[in-house]
């Protein structure tokens, strides 16, 4: 009886040894499970952080959008500005196409009456001359 009682103590020892390892072993995969979920925490810490900072980035990105829209808007308004003036200039021009044409005609009529004038100018000069001539004649004969 006392065997089979140093048997059956003997056979719970080894069943409390395992017992023990197992137990270590479970520690083990505690501890490791432990150290795994601290760096999960710090990676999702460090994932929220670069969240934070891609917000900040795309905020920055849309205020600088925005001002490029305005920016984009403004040279447009310009570039509109700027047509309308180019139009007003084209018809100016021609405007004044017309009136240089205007004066131009008017510039040759004057040319022509002064030619008009030169010319009547010189009959007169040689009517003159003509009646001097006449006169002089009546002169010498009733003389």
């Amino acid at each position: 009886l006392r065997t089979q009682l140093q048997e059956r103590d003997t056979r719970m020892q080894e069943k409390d040894t395992q017992l023990q390892e197992s137990d270590t072993g479970i520690g083990l995969l505690r501890t490791q499970l432990q150290e795994s979920a601290t760096q999960l925490q710090e990676r999702d810490t460090q994932l929220q952080e670069q969240d934070a900072g891609n917000g900040l980035l795309r905020t920055q990105l849309q205020e600088k959008d925005a001002l490029l829209q305005e920016s984009a808007t403004q040279l447009q308004e310009r570039k509109t500005q700027l047509q309308k003036r180019d139009a007003q200039l084209q018809e100016k021009d021609t405007g004044n196409g017309l009136l240089h044409m205007q004066l131009q005609e008017r510039d040759a009529q004057l040319q022509e009456s002064a030619t008009q004038l030169q010319e009547s100018a010189a009959q007169l000069q040689e009517r003159d001359r003509e009646l001097s001539r006449v006169r002089a004649l009546e002169g010498g004969a009733s003389g």
